[in-house]
């Protein structure tokens, strides 16, 4: 079950649900990283940001915690599925679009990254949350 959020942050997750509705997706993660609660809302505003990128991988994952945190969801359940099924259907396709991921660990994107997240592995650095934070990688 979701967490009862500050107004806040609840306030702040709406507005990235409409950023990413409308496609403005920079602005979508910028508004989510400034959420302190990492609940099931947001592991899913996550996903679906990182799939209307076309980095299934990284939404997968996402989507895959947002299920565990509120497994009774069926929004959840439901774009689980639909990734899944996207996944499969267009297995080749996704694996191209996932190498452009800068947190797909790939070595395109750590050659690019600053020396402290292109050695890292860390949850910060993997899905991205310290951008914007981190000198290195602005």
């Amino acid at each position: 079950m979701e967490n009862n959020l500050g107004s806040a942050d609840g306030e702040k997750l709406a507005v990235a649900e409409g950023l990413i509705e409308s496609g403005e997706l920079e602005n979508a993660r910028e508004v989510l990283n400034g959420v302190a609660e990492k609940d099931a809302r947001w592991h899913y505003l996550y996903a679906q940001l990182f799939k209307k990128k076309g980095w299934l991988n990284e939404s997968r994952k996402q989507i895959e915690i947002a299920v565990r945190l509120d497994p009774s969801n069926s929004k959840y359940l439901n774009a689980y599925d639909d990734i899944e099924n996207y996944a499969r259907a267009n297995a080749d396709e996704v694996r191209e679009e996932d190498k452009k991921s800068p947190y797909s660990g790939t070595a395109d994107w750590k050659s690019e990254a600053c020396g402290v997240c292109g050695e890292c592995s860390c949850e910060c650095c993997l899905y991205g949350i310290c951008t914007g934070i981190c000198e290195g990688c602005g």
